[in-house]
């Protein structure tokens, strides 16, 4: 039986804990789901204007978005920064590419312009 990778959902913080922003439709629906269904019961008739009944209610919403963020994301932990590209997902790993790669050549460019910059 061959273990097909996971799909993720949220895409790894680069600083911190937990998960990001959604980095799949999967993720976005979970996402602004999770914020409709806060701004409507605060709305709905047995819940409207009673915070003993609307911060439990958020809080069930809040461990269930959590949950499915946990599963569906790259492995939580504590990160510094990417330090590997296996935890990122391809979409992160490539503008992480890019970003290092337009980097070095924004060195090079002030290299040059340093070294005319001396010779005057």
């Amino acid at each position: 039986m061959t273990d097909k990778p996971k799909k993720i959902w949220f895409e790894a913080k680069e600083y911190g804990y937990g998960a990001g922003l959604p980095a799949s439709w999967e993720g976005w629906v979970v996402f602004i789901g999770f914020f409709i269904l806060i701004t409507a019961g605060f709305f709905l008739p047995p819940i409207e204007m009673r915070m003993e009944l609307y911060l439990p209610f958020v809080f069930v919403l809040t461990v269930v978005f959590v949950a499915i963020a946990v599963r569906k994301s790259p492995e939580f932990r504590w990160r510094w920064g990417y330090d590997d590209l296996e935890q990122m997902s391809n979409r992160q790993a490539a503008a992480k590419r890019r970003k290092e790669k337009k980097d070095k050549s924004n060195q090079k460019v002030d290299n040059i312009s340093k070294g005319s910059n001396t010779s005057l």
